[in-house]
């Protein structure tokens, strides 16, 4: 091995030598001085660990047999410290004894005396290459480490800040509220209208307007306050001064003067405030129900308010909905629709039951939270399923009422085709209800739905008409047979001369166009008498009949 490579490598180390023999420690350190940095010599195993213990050595060459302390236990007690260090033994002995200890101490380097240089060269280069590569090692690893808390620094701030508006995010307002919010109360604003503002202006204007909002906004909030950029077009202050909401009105009106970007855009602001818990749930309700009255409106978060309401019937009735429909607890009931002039039943209305355990719940108590969480269709398919059986077996006509979530099923026509078939009805034997605001009633595909079932034979019915968005556009495009006049103007014809007038005046529009009329809610005879003299061809109401179970339907009145 050439003395140069070797030197390139063994330059820098920085070395302890310890021989108790003077003559041949000042040998060993001359030849030693030519291969490293600094050599340190002392004379004896004690010395040579208490330098040990006080510095940082590369390599350690020790005598064997020394006073005080042998070259075997200092390299022992230099393993305890650092079971990597590097350690070579320069001795003329060469007993078996003495290698089995040395390899049991793992020593990495023997030189006999006297000396062999190209043996010399040969252990100084492995081991010095050996050091060489161990601190790239370390210095790989230290560089892997300090990048990977770089990287763990940077996930930290995007998981807990916004980059568009570096403003604490969701996730770091989660965190404050897990450890605070019991301490504080929330705000929450969103900018009225802001998809409109991208499309008009595109989104990088969009982008500008919601950083300098954020800017706006953190200038406008005060020490008490901590300011959270959530998504979207929604911040979230959350503040521990007890005058939120005078607050929340100051702020509202700055907003209003302001113009934001280059492009000067003007913008409205709905704000939410609540101080009860949890914050974020309640100041998301309150933000939905000032959305729905209007915008650039503060609403403080009430019990009683509409949205809440509904999160409680949703609470209630989900669990027992979807238990329902495991359990086959969802049930056809029938209400008997009547001719007005023989007074026999034509056909039944079908309408879902609930039942739970030994109560019924009837469908206007959980039909919303059903529609809400799409769970209408399934129940719609258990009322056919067990409806065109009791028909079949009853003998009777039957109406069934249907959503737009029913008719977004591209299987729907097929599942009630073969529902009917199995049940050896004819389509004349049913009529299909639809909600007068159906959602998707003006789309030509639902409207061509609702034309290839009346293809089939099928029976149209308009429910609840005079309600939502009477047209004629609507009764041209539909082939309907059928306009269900609703209750609300019905009930009272017996006392209002005004309803009296819009009754006759709907009954007299369903003649012109040829179609029957069936008057919901008759519940008295004097009702049902005024509706059939006014026009009514059929009636619906418990002054015939409330809604009855299966068992308590009578063959015979409907075919």
């Amino acid at each position: 091995m050439d003395f140069k490579e070797v030197l390139k490598l063994s330059k820098d180390l920085k070395v302890l030598y310890a021989e108790d023999e003077q003559a041949t420690r000042e040998h060993f350190l001359n030849i030693f001085k030519n291969y490293f940095n600094e050599v340190v010599a002392v004379e004896n195993g004690e010395e040579a660990f208490n330098e040990y213990k006080n510095k940082n050595f590369d390599i350690v060459i020790t005598d064997v047999t020394m006073p005080k302390m042998g070259g075997l236990e200092l390299i022992e007690k230099i393993k305890e410290i650092n079971p990597n260090q590097k350690c070579i033994i320069v001795s003329a002995h060469n007993s078996p004894d003495f290698f089995q200890k040395a390899i049991e101490l793992n020593v990495d380097g023997y030189i006999l005396k006297p000396v062999n240089f190209k043996q010399l060269n040969e252990i100084i280069y492995k081991i010095s290459n050996q050091i060489k590569n161990e601190k790239k090692i370390k210095e790989y690893q230290s560089n892997l480490e300090k990048e990977l808390q770089k990287k763990t620094k940077e996930l930290k701030k995007a998981y807990l800040f916004d980059k568009l508006t570096s403003l604490p995010n969701r996730n770091a307002l989660n965190d404050v509220l897990a450890l605070y919010e019991n301490k504080c109360e929330g705000i929450l604003i969103d900018i009225d209208n802001f998809e409109s503002i991208n499309l008009v202006y595109g989104y990088e204007i969009g982008d500008m307007l919601i950083k300098e909002f954020a800017e706006f906004l953190s200038k406008n909030i005060t020490d008490e306050m901590k300011l959270f950029y959530i998504g979207g077009d929604e911040f979230v202050i959350l503040s521990q001064r007890d005058d939120i909401i005078n607050f929340s009105k100051d702020l509202q009106k700055k907003i209003n003067k302001t113009f934001f970007t280059s492009k000067k855009i003007p913008i409205t602001v709905s704000i939410s405030v609540t101080k009860k818990r949890p914050l974020l749930i309640n100041l998301n309700i309150a933000l939905k129900e000032s959305k729905q009255k209007g915008y650039n409106r503060i609403e403080i978060y009430s019990d009683d308010s509409k949205i809440e309401l509904f999160q409680k019937k949703v609470r209630k009735y989900l669990p027992l909905i979807e238990k329902a429909l495991e359990s086959d607890k969802i049930v056809p009931f029938f209400q008997p629709i009547v001719d007005n002039e023989t007074l026999k039943v034509k056909k039944y209305e079908v309408l879902a039951r609930l039942v739970d355990e030994n109560e019924i719940y009837p469908a206007f108590e959980f039909i919303e939270v059903a529609t809400k969480s799409g769970l209408i269709p399934l129940i719609t398919k258990e009322i056919i399923k067990k409806s065109f059986k009791i028909a079949s077996e009853a003998n009777i006509n039957i109406s069934i009422n249907l959503s737009d979530q029913d008719l977004r099923d591209d299987e729907f026509i097929e599942f009630l085709e073969k529902e009917r078939v199995d049940n050896n009805l004819k389509p004349s034997n049913v009529t299909i209800e639809v909600l007068e605001n159906l959602k998707n009633l003006e789309e030509k595909r639902f409207i061509d739905i609702l034309n290839t079932l009346k293809k089939l034979g099928y029976v149209l019915a308009i429910d609840d008409f005079g309600t939502y968005n009477s047209n004629f556009e609507r009764l041209y495009d539909i082939d309907v047979d059928i306009l269900k006049i609703d209750g609300k103007f019905v009930k009272n014809i017996d006392k209002n001369e005004k309803d009296r007038k819009l009754l006759k005046s709907m009954l007299e529009f369903a003649k012109v166009l040829n179609v029957k009329t069936v008057c919901e809610f008759v519940s008295t005879k004097e009702i049902f008498e005024i509706s059939k003299k006014l026009g009514s061809l059929c009636s619906q109401g418990y002054f015939f009949s409330a809604p009855k179970s299966a068992e308590k339907i009578v063959g015979g009145g409907g075919r």
